[in-house]
């Protein structure tokens, strides 16, 4: 479709450039990365062995451990993925009144939730294991991934000028 166009005084045409402007592009989605979820899975295995062989309070039990801790890490990325954002959304208005207290809590509901899915096998004895073992796995998994490059990086959407 051509832009709009009107005449001067002289009967010259001119284009109305604000009616041909292309309106501005839509926002790229997020595509699922095979490769990042390969890595994460070996990544947030090492947190959680990390977490289990500091803390005294948390102990894994498996015939095969390595196996088992790859099988707690990938339930713990689907719990990172899906369940921390939907906790922390709901805990909003008390995350900024606590100065950040809130997602110690939200690391050590998800913690206790991971002992819930794996009864046999991990094992966290009282509050305290809970809560050290929350603020160790989520400590380490934020460091593991931001060492291994696997968060997003934060990028500007508008163009330089």
């Amino acid at each position: 479709m051509p832009a709009p166009q009107r005449h001067d005084d002289h009967g010259v045409a001119e284009v109305d450039r604000r009616a041909a402007v292309a309106p501005a592009p839509a926002a790229p989605r997020r595509r699922f990365n095979a490769r990042v979820a390969i890595v994460r899975v070996p990544a947030n295995a090492l947190a959680v062995a990390l977490t289990v062989a500091v803390l005294p309070r948390i102990d894994v039990t498996a015939n095969r451990p390595v196996l088992g801790y790859l099988v707690i890490g990938v339930v713990f990325g689907v719990l990172n993925a899906f369940v921390k954002p939907v906790l922390q959304y709901v805990a909003l208005p008390l995350l900024l009144e606590s100065f950040g207290f809130v997602v110690i809590l939200v690391d050590m509901l998800l913690f206790w939730l991971l002992d819930l899915f794996f009864p046999h096998t991990l094992h966290v004895h009282g509050f305290w294991g809970y809560l050290t073992g929350g603020v160790m796995l989520g400590l380490l998994s934020f460091l593991i991934d931001n060492l291994l490059g696997l968060t997003p990086p934060i990028v500007n959407d508008r163009p330089a000028s």
